[in-house]
């Protein structure tokens, strides 16, 4: 199957023409593929993923806004995922990812305050998936941000009891740190 990929441009087309949409304040916060897109790590993406934090009685227009938009621009309303911060710490098992989220203070919005997730806890969620696409992620992370296995150690340790699958998380955490190591500070 050869899908359709998402480059930079059409990430903040796709949010230039949200936040027009938008007569209300939000914070969204990119993760996975879409933040590493966002940083430069990545060129492309195959969807667009993100966390939403907002008043629970504009859930609902948002969420229908940010599909209308996504088919408007020919993305695709299956290729946008929409979280709320409780959906991202139930799929991700990140609890505390809120925390650690960096503002994206180069690129400006009327309504939307964009952030993207702390670049460990990619790597953590990437580790608990762990498919193809997430490996080759994880090792363009690692030559390209100086990162410290000391940290992941840390962050690992703290998450692993709260994962339903902890043999696979702590199995893809060994292969993870086997093929990365030599980039790892």
């Amino acid at each position: 199957m050869n899908e359709e990929l998402l480059n930079r441009k059409d990430l903040l087309n796709y949010l230039v023409k949200l936040d027009d949409s938008l007569e209300y304040e939000i914070d969204i916060i990119l993760m996975g593929g879409s933040a590493l897109n966002l940083l430069g790590n990545k060129t492309q993406t195959v969807d667009i993923d993100f966390i939403y934090v907002i008043a629970e009685r504009l859930k609902e227009d948002f969420i229908k806004k940010a599909r209308e938009i996504a088919d408007k621009t020919g993305i695709t309303a299956k290729k946008i995922h929409i979280f709320s911060k409780d959906e991202a710490v139930s799929l991700t098992g990140v609890f505390d990812f809120i925390d650690r989220v960096s503002n994206v203070k180069e690129i400006s919005f009327k309504h939307i305050h964009l952030k993207v997730m702390n670049v460990y806890d990619v790597i953590i969620t990437k580790i608990a998936r762990f498919d193809a696409r997430d490996i080759k992620d994880l090792i363009n992370i690692t030559k390209q941000f100086e990162i410290s296995l000391e940290l992941i150690d840390r962050r690992f340790n703290i998450l692993y009891r709260y994962q339903e699958d902890k043999k696979s998380f702590a199995r893809n955490y060994q292969q993870f740190k086997e093929l990365c190591t030599k980039y790892l500070k």
